[in-house]
């Protein structure tokens, strides 16, 4: 397994893509600025089963 130290830590390759150290560190570096949006809390999925379900029953009733 390959591994760079950098400024910023140590990076290894990736086997499984394919990617040396290097191209992991380019690739950490490209999307460094841009985080990966976070996984919805367990209250907002409930909260939106709850209207999607609201929602149902309204447009089955005929109300909308």
């Amino acid at each position: 397994m390959e591994q760079i130290n950098t400024e910023h830590g140590i990076f290894t390759s990736n086997e499984e893509l394919g990617l040396s150290a290097e191209e992991v560190y380019e690739k950490w570096l490209e999307n460094k600025d841009n985080p990966q949006p976070k996984p919805p809390t367990k209250e907002e999925i409930l909260e939106q089963r709850i209207n999607d379900l609201e929602l149902y029953i309204l447009t089955q009733e005929g109300l909308i």
